[in-house]
């Protein structure tokens, strides 16, 4: 990704949040900001009232968001030497899209992007948008909150977007899912594997405890 700054020597800071509506939230997005030259911030969910984003215009940045709706769901927040401007077509109350400019005269577009857990995904806003990068050959970078929940991450409950097709182990994506990793090696369920199977070195070890498989598989969430 090229750096939009026009500080060649002062890289862009690029973050994603969630702000939950959250005034104390964003108070505290606000004051990490203002000590960072370079900052893009894709916001979720930000602070609003009387159908504004409230919080974060009156700082060093420039606020970018859909104004037509009276709660919009997504916005980007930059530091004000970013060059960039609102690509209006693609916004809506889930998705603010920006066109950025960095200081080889290089374009690039950044979206922030919200989806609605009782809604399809992706937006169709986002989906306008991907094909109009295809067709200008221009780089496009997603920061998007998606309602993708599983147990695994701290969730309460799993749903259909936290499950993946991918090979890939979905505790630490990083090895591939079988019983040998998930059950010995994976370092993201070592908590469970401890409390619920001990330590064990190979599968015949754990055969007789079902007890404890189901304990381990159960606290992860993978039997339902």
């Amino acid at each position: 990704m090229p750096c939009p700054s026009s500080n060649k020597n002062t890289p862009t800071h690029i973050t994603q949040i969630n702000l939950h509506h959250s005034e104390a939230a964003t108070t505290q997005l606000r004051k990490r900001v203002e000590v960072q030259h370079n900052f893009i911030t894709l916001i979720q969910e930000p602070w609003i009232r009387a159908g504004k984003v409230q919080g974060l215009s009156n700082t060093k940045g420039k606020l970018y968001y859909y104004t037509q709706h009276e709660q919009p769901r997504a916005c980007i927040f930059t530091s004000k030497n970013i060059r960039a401007h609102l690509l209006t077509d693609y916004c809506s109350r889930d998705n603010c899209a920006i066109k950025v400019t960095d200081e080889q005269g290089r374009e690039f577009v950044i979206t922030s992007t919200y989806m609605p857990e009782a809604e399809d995904p992706p937006p169709a806003e986002l989906t306008r948008l991907t094909h109009y990068c295809e067709s200008e050959g221009l780089e496009i970078l997603i920061g998007a909150d998606t309602n993708a929940h599983h147990q695994l991450w701290g969730m309460d409950r799993s749903n259909d977007r936290g499950i993946t097709d991918s090979p890939l182990c979905r505790a630490c994506m990083g090895d591939e899912e079988t019983a040998s990793h998930v059950i010995l090696h994976c370092p993201a369920v070592q908590e469970y594997r401890v409390k619920h199977l001990g330590s064990p070195r190979t599968l015949p070890e754990i055969t007789d405890n079902i007890k404890g498989l189901l304990g381990f598989f159960g606290e992860l969430g993978w039997l339902e």
